[in-house]
């Protein structure tokens, strides 16, 4: 299946390294070039490299014990993953587990 989109946490240990890893070295220099320039950057796009999509997008995102917070920030995710999407004209998107 494909997609146009794929959302990341750039803040996983877990997800980050494992869809760096399966995009392959491309997008690994990609990364790690953005991140370079800026270690807070909040929202980076990246080529789709291995994977079957059109970007990647990674974004700063930390779970809190909140659930009331942790409900609002994944909505901003959402949300801001999807505006971003469809001001690129992206029609599908992937959010794989966080």
């Amino acid at each position: 299946m494909s997609v146009d989109v794929i959302v990341v946490s750039s803040s996983s240990d877990k997800l980050r390294p494992s869809i760096i890893d399966a995009a392959g070295a491309d997008v690994k220099n990609e990364y790690e070039n953005e991140i370079e320039k800026d270690k807070n950057i909040q929202f980076l796009v990246t080529s789709s490299g291995n994977l079957n999509c059109k970007k990647i997008f990674f974004l700063r995102w930390t779970p809190n014990s909140d659930e009331t917070i942790l409900r609002q920030t994944i909505e901003e995710v959402v949300t801001n993953s999807i505006q971003q999407a469809r001001n690129s004209n992206f029609k599908t998107i992937a959010f794989p587990a966080i």
